[in-house]
């Protein structure tokens, strides 16, 4: 499926009306004949550089040249080429070389021995892009949901229907952090750094500990000459940045101060939006929203822009 002459030796170049088609997921050994099936497919500017480029790239852009100029491709895409900052210029080459019909959300655990979300996005070949992209989302439990369309821009940013849906206003009153004036610091200190540590430390484990959303810390904090060090104090909102179910720990500092690990984002907020935000992030709404915003397939990663901009329910 890797050889660039794959289309000639079959004798089916611009052949096919329709590809459905599941890729392989791993990272191949760059060839420089992966060059030549990208720009063929005219895939080129899909990847930055050649760490960039995977099998489901390849794959995809080898369907593309088997099928007719209008003919469709629907292949199961994983979540980093949907939602993954490292794959927006595949998004943006595919956009701008040929149609996203639409980009279809699986249910979790769609696929044996794995959660990680996946989904089928449908191309058709050399077509002009519409104006919206839709989406859709199966529900295990629901069905179809109601779909949804968003801009070329938006779709180059992400492609999810989770993400999407989770910035609609459904007729309730939301902010965001940003707009609250939020201060949205990640800590600083490393695993390493945190075990051997001489000074009170705060990472996602301990939210064990902090099932009320209260969070209290060791009194005292030694004066110390790194300077680097972030601190959390009484009022400030600890957030997971990684963790599988980041959405679930969230809380505020009511007493003492710690250094916080660089899994855990420092949420500074005025007084009288600390409680506000709290409320909000903890929310079962506000919890499917981090749940939605996040990505990655074991451990989910919260980016900071995503976390200053997602809709907050008042």
């Amino acid at each position: 499926m890797f050889d660039p002459k794959l289309p000639n030796v079959l004798g089916l170049d611009n052949f096919f009306d329709l590809a459905v088609c599941n890729p392989p997921f791993f990272r191949p050994e760059w060839k420089r004949d992966y060059a030549d099936i990208l720009q063929s497919a005219r895939l080129e500017d899909a990847c930055v550089t050649v760490a960039d480029v995977s099998a489901e790239i390849i794959f995809l852009a080898q369907n593309l040249r088997l099928v007719r100029s209008g003919g469709i491709v629907a292949m199961i895409m994983p979540d980093g080429m949907i939602t993954g900052y490292r794959a927006k210029s595949l998004r943006s080459a595919i956009i701008a070389n040929h149609r996203i019909d639409c980009v279809l959300q699986l249910p979790q655990n769609s696929f044996h021995d794995t959660d990680a979300r996946c989904f089928i996005i449908f191309i058709t070949k050399e077509a002009h892009q519409c104006d919206k992209i839709k989406l859709l989302r199966y529900d295990a439990l629901d069905g179809l949901l109601e779909s949804i369309f968003v801009s070329k821009a938006d779709g180059e940013q992400r492609l999810d229907y989770d993400y999407h849906s989770s910035k609609i206003d459904h007729g309730k009153e939301v902010t965001t952090l940003r707009h609250l004036g939020a201060e949205v610091v990640r800590g600083s200190v490393g695993t390493v750094e945190a075990r051997d540590s001489r000074y009170p430390i705060f990472h996602t484990s301990d939210y064990l500990a902090s099932e009320s959303g209260l969070i209290n810390l060791p009194s005292a904090m030694p004066m110390l000459e790194n300077k680097k060090l972030v601190v959390a104090q009484a009022g400030d909102i600890l957030m997971a940045r990684v963790d599988r179910k980041l959405h679930e720990k969230v809380g505020m500092v009511v007493s003492g101060m710690a250094a916080i690990t660089d899994c855990v984002y420092r949420i500074r907020l005025p007084i009288d939006a600390q409680e506000v935000a709290l409320k909000a992030l903890r929310s079962r709404e506000g919890a499917a929203r981090l749940k939605a915003v996040s990505k990655g397939v074991s451990a989910r990663l919260l980016g900071k822009a995503d976390l200053l901009d997602m809709p907050l329910n008042l």
